[in-house]
């Protein structure tokens, strides 16, 4: 790992025989309402970014480009590889929490779509309603992320998805 997060006093967790730095807690960190807010060093936080970013390509995004049963078996499998791998609190992180359901789902239907021989015509269905699965796997992964708002009217505060806020934007945009 890069000196600098590794070298400031960061929580680390065993997990399965591995110390494991929750890099989740530290890319969340640059958010204000944040506990750990102000505690790592711009560096700090990019560092765990790319780190964040390079253990899931090689646990499992690597598989992701692949929409066929065997495919999304590869990917889903691995997901739920790295998913047991994480420390309980990096599971219970927003980025993590509750995909592994999602996975495992996916898994099961795509290995039930696994080896059938089928026709091309049944099978471009099924393959589409697997790379449908998927794409919802995916969509509810990102939409985990989410914003607070301030309501001027009322000054509560308003969750809203960045998923919800890109189509609000789109949509200003296009009038």
């Amino acid at each position: 790992m890069i000196s600098s997060v590794t070298n400031t006093s960061i929580n680390t967790t065993s997990n399965k025989s591995t110390n494991q730095i929750n890099l989740s807690a530290i890319c969340d960190s640059c958010d204000p309402r944040n506990a750990n807010y102000g505690k790592y060093t711009e560096q700090q936080i990019s560092t765990a970014f790319q780190q964040r970013n390079e253990r899931e390509y090689n646990a499992f995004l690597k598989y992701a480009g692949d929409a066929t049963p065997t495919g999304i078996v590869k990917f889903a499998a691995a997901y739920v590889k790295f998913y047991d791998s994480l420390s309980p609190e990096e599971q219970k992180n927003p980025t993590y929490a509750g995909t592994r359901e999602s996975a495992t789902a996916l898994l099961n239907g795509a290995k039930a779509m696994e080896g059938k021989s089928e026709s091309s015509s049944t099978s471009n269905t099924k393959y589409a309603s697997l790379f449908d699965a998927f794409d919802i796997f995916v969509t509810r992964q990102k939409s985990m992320h989410t914003i607070n708002t301030k309501n001027n009217e009322n000054s509560s505060s308003t969750k809203i998805t960045l998923s919800d806020e890109a189509k609000k934007l789109l949509n200003n945009s296009i009038k």
